[in-house]
């Protein structure tokens, strides 16, 4: 059976054990015409003070192809578990082929490697209630 997915979103609280897909947009800004990158990311347990906590998983992107000024939705697969706080944080790495000096090199990100809170996930719950019960003559 496959497992639902779920964009990761601000906010949106998900049960243990579900398979959500984070979906992140990167944007080359370089100017070699062809640049291969990878993206990793790190998905973490969330705590009160800024930054994270426990790393829970890493996953590793494939290669990719990159022009100038070039868009790219990259999705990330991940199994939600239930750990001490129910905040995730999810950061980013980008590594890319340096032409100029042959080597590997891990890229800078001008807009930040890492947001807070991107989700939350809990442990169903069950509730009920019983109002006043009515009797009539059947």
């Amino acid at each position: 059976m496959k497992a639902q997915q779920y964009k990761a979103q601000a906010g949106i609280t998900i049960i243990p054990g579900t398979r959500v897909a984070i979906t992140v947009p990167v944007t080359y800004n370089g100017t070699d015409p062809q640049c291969t990158a990878k993206v990793t990311c790190y998905v973490y347990v969330g705590q009160l003070l800024s930054g994270h906590g426990k790393l829970i998983e890493t996953i590793v992107g494939v290669d990719q192809v990159y022009a100038p000024g070039e868009t790219k939705n990259l999705q990330f697969f991940h199994t939600t578990t239930l750990e001490s706080d129910a905040r995730r944080d999810v950061g980013f790495a980008i590594d890319y082929w340096d032409k100029n000096t042959g080597a590997t090199k891990s890229g800078p990100i001008s807009s930040g490697s890492e947001r807070d809170d991107v989700f939350y996930v809990q442990p169903v719950t069950y509730s009920f209630a019983i109002d006043q019960p009515v009797v009539a003559q059947a």
